[in-house]
């Protein structure tokens, strides 16, 4: 397991332990409570401090793995997260950061999980180890999946950004300062790259029914590789294509 795996799991798990002891998680009007003279939780505090510290890691080692398609995207995606714990931080909007960061956490260990399988790759001549790394990858590809849209194309901003927009007013009246808006559009920045994964996500299920498994990474179609060369093989009649590529990292 690599450190961004383990990065994850120990963000997601500390997660946990916050969301366990806070009665806004089943009301998210009550984030507001006392706003804003609202003090800061050592939990909280922490694991703003997990994830911020997550996050910076994601966006350094980004410069330096493998070059991606989306990477663009991912740079957008990691300064825009890392503005938006700066900011709610600030404005001691700390309740509800918790909770949008602790949403975007569900789907990750599943797909880093899934992706353990990928990268396994056992031998072709093991045939019962195959089978099950290929079970692994799918139904942790579905399961994924299903976590993704719900957590992140419905809840999140049918509640979360919801809340953020308009159930502080109902609590403090309107709020109109700027570090505020500023929080309200990055949160809709971050949905619309959601948005736009969502579809990568769809490409890999049409692939994914018409191939009847996951042939590679969930993001395989849009990674970029170092080698020369696209090779393609037979295994069990189906083609499994090994990216490889020499173009420019600027590549789309």
């Amino acid at each position: 397991m690599d450190s961004t795996q383990e990065d994850t799991e120990c963000s997601h798990k500390h997660g946990q332990v916050s969301r366990g002891k806070k009665p806004f998680w089943k009301d998210t009007k009550l984030c507001w409570t006392d706003y804003p003279g609202k003090s800061v939780e050592a939990d909280i505090f922490l694991y703003y401090h997990v994830e911020m510290a997550f996050y910076i890691s994601l966006l350094i080692s980004q410069f330096f793995d493998v070059r991606r398609k989306d990477f663009v995207e991912m740079f957008i995606h990691h300064v825009a997260t890392l503005f938006l714990i700066g900011c709610s931080f600030i404005i001691n909007h700390l309740s509800i950061g918790a909770l949008i960061m602790f949403v975007h956490d569900w789907s990750d260990p599943i797909l880093e999980f899934a992706k353990l399988a990928v990268y396994t790759k056992p031998s072709q001549k093991k045939a019962h180890p195959q089978s099950v790394s290929k079970w692994i990858t799918d139904v942790g590809f579905v399961i994924f999946m299903c976590v993704f849209f719900w957590s992140r194309l419905y809840f999140y901003p049918a509640h979360l950004i919801y809340s953020a927009a308009f159930e502080l007013m109902d609590a403090v009246g309107p709020a109109h300062w700027p570090m505020h808006n500023l929080f309200i559009a990055l949160l809709c920045l971050l949905w619309c790259i959601h948005v736009y994964w969502s579809f990568q996500i769809l490409r890999v299920l049409f692939s994914f029914v018409l191939a009847g498994t996951v042939t590679g990474d969930v993001r395989s179609d849009t990674e970029v590789s170092s080698a020369d060369d696209r090779e393609q093989t037979a295994n069990g009649g189906q083609a499994i294509t090994r990216r490889r590529n020499t173009s420019s990292p600027n590549e789309s």
